[in-house]
C-alpha cells in the first residue's frame, strides 16, 4: 500500500464555486425558492482553489485528524428575518469512490460533531433537486438558527479512518500515487439548506412544556428580556436581587436563574434526584445542576479528582488525547445509572473552555500569556479566569476544542457567576448554587507550578485553586430536552418541578 503521508491536510480546502451557493427557502409548505446565497445568507471562504476531498491520503487517527488544517467557512444572516438552516455534507458520486464507511469527519465552530464515521451521520432523503445531481448520498452535519445579522463559523475536517484496522489492510487502498486517476477517492460538497420564518418562542412551540412553565412563573419572556443585565461584580445575596434575566448563549438566548435558595424557585425533581434548574437554553431545553438523590437536597457526589496527572496544560481538558478525563469516567458513570430516562436528556453543548489571550496580564498570579501559553508546561491563564477577573461571563463558549457536545457535564465557572456568586474571592453563602461543600466546575483556570488547575465553587467562594490531582465535589449537569413535560409543582423547595 502507498499513500501520501500529508496528503489529506494538503487536500482539504474549499467547496468549488457554484456548487454549493444556493440558500433554499421554504416560502410556504413545500413551495421552494432558490435565493442566491449572496442576497440573502453571505457565506465566506478561506479559500476558493481545492475540493473537499480524500485522495491517496493517509490514514490518521481522530487525534491527528482534529489536528488537521481546517476548511473554515462563516454564514451570515442577511435575510431580515429569523432563519432556520441545515449543514449538509454530500457525497459527490464517483466510480473510484472511497467506501463511506472508512471515513472520518469532525465539526467545530458554531457546532461541535465529535470524529464519526461519515456512514454514521444520518442521511436525508427529501432534497432540493439541484442539490441532488451527481450525488450518491447527503449527510446532516448540524442544524442551526439565527437572527437577521448573526454570523455563524465552522471548521469541518475529513481524513481516513486511522483507527479502523481494515484501513490499512483493505486492498482497495492498493494504489499507485503517482498515476492520476488510480487511488481511490471521496469528494465532499457541502450545502446550507433553511426556512426563512418568524422566530418561534419557547412557549409557542410547547405551551405545556415545563420549560414554558418556569418562564410563565417568572414573568415571561417579554419581561425577563427587558430587564439589563445584572453588575456582576455584586453578589445576589437577598431575594430583592433575585430572579431571572436573559443573556445570549450558543443557541440563541438563555433565561437563567440568578439569586438566593428561597428568592427563586428554581427546584426539580428528575429520576429520583433533586437539581436545582440553571437555566433554559436558546433550543428551550432545561439545564440542571445536581443537587442530591430524593429526600436528601443540597447534597453531591462522593469526591472525584479532575485528572490523574497534573503536569501538563491538557490536563485541564475534560477529554484527554481522546480518552475520557477521570471526572468524565465519573460522570458518565452518574449517567450510565440514569438509563431509563436517557431519552428526557439532550446532547447539547458543554464548554470546557481553553481559550487563551496572548498578552494577557492576570494581576492574581502576576503572570502574562505568551505565544506558547497553553501548551506543554507553559504558565497559561485561561478565558475563564480573564473573565472572572473582568467579571464579564458569557454563555457563549469561546473555544472550539472545548465545546463539546454531550448528554451530561459540569457547570461552568461563568454559569455560577451568572447565578450571583459575585467576583472572584466574594463569599456568598445565600445564592442558590452554594451548599457548603466545593465542588469542581468544567472551567479551567490556570496552569504554573507544574500543575494544572481547575476552578471550583468553594462553599460560596470561587476561589479559583484545585490542582486537577485533588479530589474535589461532583455535581453533574445534566439539560433535560424542550419537549419534556411537567407532571406537577411550582418549583419551590416544598413542591419541586417533577418531570
Amino acid at each position: 500500500m502507498i499513500y501520501i503521508t500529508l496528503g489529506i491536510v494538503a487536500l482539504i480546502g474549499a467547496v468549488a464555486i457554484g456548487t454549493w451557493a444556493l440558500f433554499f427557502r421554504v416560502a410556504v409548505q413545500q413551495t421552494t425558492n432558490i435565493i442566491s446565497s449572496l442576497e440573502c445568507v453571505e457565506v465566506k471562504f478561506n479559500s476558493l482553489t481545492d475540493s473537499i476531498d480524500i485522495n491517496a491520503a493517509y490514514p490518521l487517527t481522530d487525534i491527528e485528524g482534529k489536528a488537521s488544517t481546517p476548511y473554515i467557512f462563516k454564514i451570515k444572516n442577511n435575510c431580515n428575518t429569523y432563519v432556520e438552516y441545515q449543514l449538509i455534507a454530500s457525497v459527490v458520486t464517483k466510480s473510484n469512490n472511497v467506501p463511506i464507511n472508512y471515513v472520518k469527519v469532525a465539526l467545530d465552530g458554531q457546532a461541535s460533531l465529535s470524529p464519526i464515521n461519515l456512514s454514521s451521520i444520518p442521511t436525508l432523503e427529501q432534497i432540493p433537486p439541484e442539490l441532488n445531481i451527481g450525488m450518491s448520498s447527503h449527510h446532516l452535519l448540524t442544524d442551526g438558527s439565527f437572527d437577521n445579522q448573526q454570523e455563524h463559523t465552522y471548521e469541518y475536517r475529513m481524513w481516513l479512518d486511522g483507527e479502523n484496522p481494515a484501513t490499512w489492510n483493505d486492498p482497495i487502498f492498493d494504489c499507485d500515487h503517482k498515476v492520476t486517476g488510480s487511488c481511490k477517492n471521496l469528494q465532499i460538497k457541502l450545502s446550507i439548506i433553511g426556512v426563512t420564518k418568524t422566530k418561534p418562542t419557547i412557549c409557542s412551540e410547547n405551551p405545556s412544556g415545563l420549560a414554558c412553565k418556569i418562564l410563565t412563573d417568572n414573568g415571561g419572556i417579554e419581561l425577563i428580556e427587558a430587564k439589563s443585565a445584572p453588575d456582576f461584580s455584586i453578589m445576589a445575596d437577598s431575594d430583592q436581587l433575585s430572579g431571572m434575566w436573559s443573556a445570549p448563549d450558543d443557541y440563541g438566548t438563555s433565561y437563567y436563574f440568578r439569586g438566593t435558595h428561597t428568592g427563586i424557585d428554581n427546584n426539580a425533581i428528575f429520576a429520583g434526584h433533586h437539581w436545582k434548574i440553571i437555566r433554559v437554553d436558546g433550543k428551550g431545553n432545561i439545564r440542571m445542576i445536581y443537587n442530591g438523590p430524593e429526600g436528601t437536597p443540597g447534597t453531591q457526589l462522593p469526591d472525584s479528582q479532575f485528572n490523574l496527572i497534573t503536569n501538563d496544560n491538557k490536563y485541564v481538558g475534560y477529554i484527554v488525547d481522546g480518552s475520557p478525563s477521570t471526572i468524565k469516567t465519573a460522570v458518565d458513570n452518574f449517567y450510565n445509572n440514569l438509563s431509563a430516562h436517557h431519552s428526557k436528556i439532550a446532547t447539547t453543548t458543554y464548554c470546557n473552555d481553553r481559550s487563551i489571550e496572548v498578552g494577557y496580564y492576570s494581576p492574581i498570579f502576576n503572570e502574562t500569556n505568551t505565544a506558547l501559553s497553553g501548551a506543554g508546561s507553559t504558565v497559561t491563564i485561561y478565558g475563564s479566569t480573564q473573565r472572572l477577573e473582568a467579571q464579564t461571563p458569557t454563555l457563549i463558549c469561546p473555544e472550539s476544542v472545548g465545546k463539546l457536545q454531550l448528554p451530561i457535564g459540569l457547570i461552568t465557572a461563568d454559569e455560577i457567576m451568572y447565578a450571583g456568586s459575585g467576583g472572584l474571592l466574594s463569599y456568598n453563602s445565600s445564592y442558590y448554587l452554594n451548599i457548603n461543600s466545593p465542588y469542581w466546575t468544567l472551567s479551567p483556570m490556570f496552569f504554573g507550578f507544574d500543575t494544572a488547575v481547575i476552578l471550583y465553587e468553594a462553599g460560596g467562594v470561587i476561589i479559583g485553586g484545585f490542582g486537577v490531582s485533588f479530589p474535589n465535589g461532583l455535581r453533574p449537569v445534566i439539560a433535560l430536552r424542550h419537549d419534556t413535560v411537567l407532571i406537577s409543582g411550582n418549583g419551590s423547595a416544598s413542591n419541586p418541578y417533577k418531570v
